[in-house]
């Protein structure tokens, strides 16, 4: 008697070539959630900024759903991080957890993108402390410019600080 196991026969070659994902289809069931829909990262920016509106129109149209762009402005009061602090400076929660901010978050926000390549420039080490450095005083000056009590009279127009905070 002929050995079926070597020879799947014309039937189960035809199912697997018209159904190719069932040849990884695991025999103990579905795979689990994780695999479908896998974490991503998530950008936290200041939706009260025309040029952080602007760049944002432009990260979706690159990354689309590979990313999520959250509006500081739209959290929950129960946020592990103060919309003050997400506020100060641009913020990145790796899909691991891990937190980027400043010119890192932006580098990473265009990870497979066009624009990596030139921006990856950003981060080698002498232009690097450049950049750091250029963006701690846009980003102090932009805070200041949008949210400071002085400039709008209003106490209400700089975002509540909570005290406790998990920023990095």
């Amino acid at each position: 008697m002929p050995d079926d196991t070597q020879n799947p026969g014309p039937d189960a070659v035809s199912y697997f070539r018209d159904n190719p994902s069932a040849a990884c289809e695991n025999p103990a069931g579905p795979r689990p959630k994780s695999t479908e829909n896998p974490a991503k990262d998530t950008l936290f920016y200041d939706g009260q900024c025309p040029l952080c509106l602007r760049e944002m129109d432009k990260l979706r149209q690159v990354r689309g759903d590979d990313i999520a762009l959250v509006d500081i402005h739209t959290l929950e009061n129960d946020s592990p991080v103060s919309a003050d602090t997400l506020l100060r400076t641009l913020h990145l929660k790796r899909a691991d957890g891990h937190w980027l901010k400043g010119a890192d978050a932006n580098v990473a926000a265009w990870e497979g993108t066009q624009q990596q390549r030139w921006l990856r420039v950003l981060r080698w080490p002498i232009i690097r402390s450049l950049v750091d450095l250029g963006y701690k005083l846009w980003a102090g000056w932009r805070y200041e410019r949008l949210y400071s009590e002085k400039r709008t009279g209003n106490p209400a127009a700089a975002p509540t600080v909570r005290e406790t905070s998990d920023a990095p």
